[in-house]
């Protein structure tokens, strides 16, 4: 599944992103001047000539911003804890491998629709404590090795979601997905993303990168 965060960075809530940069031991003189950063920002609505009244902005990492998409990933990576505890979603071996993430570009994997569902809930509960409104219009659900089931119902937010036949997911479609490894020079091709995930954490087993990755 394909889940989409409606202007995921414009609600991004400053307390709450201060107080997880101060979870993760970020020094405190950093999150003091985030703090100052963010603090300042106001903005005003112009219209014609005339300008209205500023208003300080609570919420947001600034779009197109450096940072952003770090200070965002730092924003929604307990999401990623609370889909492991659930016990649900896909695994490789003993590694949690249902949720991928970059920024706000999220999906979800799972091997059973039931699965599948009790990750949406957990998504929807991190949502509703972190401010973060789920777009049921744009999110997209698809199976990859077998026709869509098209009996099973997923719902996100008590919306049902439709069946997709084909999707993307940072302009890569799970259908043909190609990776090389460059140590062996051998080229690996997927029949889906579940595959590639798979060469993708054996490569960084065998190379200790692992290591440097609190969750996968």
């Amino acid at each position: 599944m394909l889940l989409d965060i409606a202007k995921a960075f414009d609600k991004v809530l400053h307390n709450g992103l201060f107080k997880k940069l101060l979870d993760r031991n970020v020094p405190v003189c950093l999150v003091l001047l985030f703090k100052y950063w963010y603090g300042h920002l106001q903005c005003a609505v112009r219209w014609n000539n005339a300008l209205g009244n500023w208003f300080s902005i609570l919420s947001n990492v600034r779009q197109e911003g450096v940072l952003s998409p770090v200070l965002f990933s730092v924003y929604i990576d307990d999401l990623i804890t609370d889909l492991k505890l659930s016990r649900y979603g896909a695994n490789i071996g003993n590694i949690f491998a249902g949720c991928l993430l970059y920024a706000d570009d999220i999906v979800l994997l799972s091997p059973t629709c039931h699965g599948l569902q009790k990750l949406i809930t957990a998504c929807e509960q991190y949502g509703r404590l972190w401010d973060l409104k789920l777009n049921s219009l744009k999110s997209q659900v698809a199976t990859f090795g077998s026709k869509c089931p098209t009996n099973s119902i997923i719902t996100l937010l008590n919306a049902p979601l439709q069946w997709a036949d084909k999707v993307k997911y940072l302009g890569v479609s799970p259908a043909s997905a190609v990776v090389t490894l460059r140590d062996s020079g051998a080229v690996y091709k997927c029949s889906d993303y579940y595959y590639l995930l798979l060469l993708l954490l054996l490569y960084c087993e065998q190379h200790g990168f692992d290591r440097h990755f609190k969750s996968c």
